[in-house]
C-alpha cells in the first residue's frame, strides 16, 4: 500500500467554511498513558457542515505508510487543557512507551462529485497503540501557543504511533466510492 501523508488545513479545521476545499482532520478521541485528553474543541462536520463535533483537536497533518506494523504520525493543535494534561502526563511517567487509544478522520474534497469524504480513519472502535519516550521525539507538546488559529488558544502536538500487537483496521479513501479497509497491529 503507498503512503498516506495529508496535510491539513488547521484555518478550516478550526473555522470551516463551505466554499474552501482543503483537506481537514480531527482527532476525536485521545488517551495517553491513562490521561483522557478532553474533546473541548467544537468544530463544524466537514461531510454535513451544519452540524458540530466535539474533538480533542486539529490534525495539521496525518500520515502513515500503509503497512500494518507501520507508526502513525499526527500533527495537531490541542486547547490549553488537553496541553497541560499531555504536559503533565509527560513529566509524570518514568515508563518507555505510553499506551495510547485514539480515533481520528482526514476529510478530503473530491473535485468531481464536489463533496468531502473520509480520505482516512480509524474504525469504529478506538484504535490501540504506543509511543516511545526513549528521545526518539515520538511525543511533544509546545510551550507556546500556535498563531495561526488565535481564537481558542491551541497549542502544537506531535505524536507518532505504533500499533499494538492487535489486528485493527483503518479505512482509507481516494474519492467517496473506492474505499479500502486496511490492517494496523498485528495480532
Amino acid at each position: 500500500m503507498a503512503k498516506i501523508d495529508v496535510v491539513c488545513d488547521v484555518v478550516q479545521g478550526f473555522n470551516f467554511k463551505k466554499d474552501r476545499t482543503t483537506a481537514v482532520g480531527f482527532i476525536t478521541q485521545m488517551t495517553l498513558g491513562g490521561v483522557q485528553l478532553a474533546t473541548d474543541l467544537s468544530v463544524l462536520d466537514p461531510l454535513k457542515p451544519t452540524a458540530r463535533l466535539s474533538v480533542v483537536a486539529v490534525l495539521s497533518r496525518a500520515t502513515w505508510y500503509g503497512g500494518a506494523s507501520d507508526p502513525i504520525f499526527l500533527s495537531a493543535q490541542v486547547s490549553a487543557d488537553s496541553r497541560q494534561r499531555v504536559a503533565s502526563s509527560l513529566m509524570n511517567t518514568n515508563l518507555p512507551q505510553l499506551a495510547v487509544s485514539f480515533r481520528f478522520a482526514v476529510y478530503a474534497y473530491d473535485t468531481l462529485e464536489k463533496k468531502y469524504f473520509k480520505r482516512m480513519q480509524s474504525d469504529s472502535t478506538e484504535l490501540e497503540g504506543t509511543t516511545t519516550l526513549d528521545g526518539s521525539n515520538s511525543l511533544s507538546i509546545a510551550e507556546n501557543p500556535e498563531t495561526e488559529v488565535k481564537s481558542p488558544v491551541n497549542f502544537a502536538l506531535l505524536v507518532d504511533l505504533a500499533p499494538q500487537a492487535l489486528a485493527q483496521t483503518i479505512h482509507v479513501a481516494d474519492s467517496p466510492t473506492n474505499q479500502a479497509a486496511r490492517r494496523w497491529g498485528v495480532g
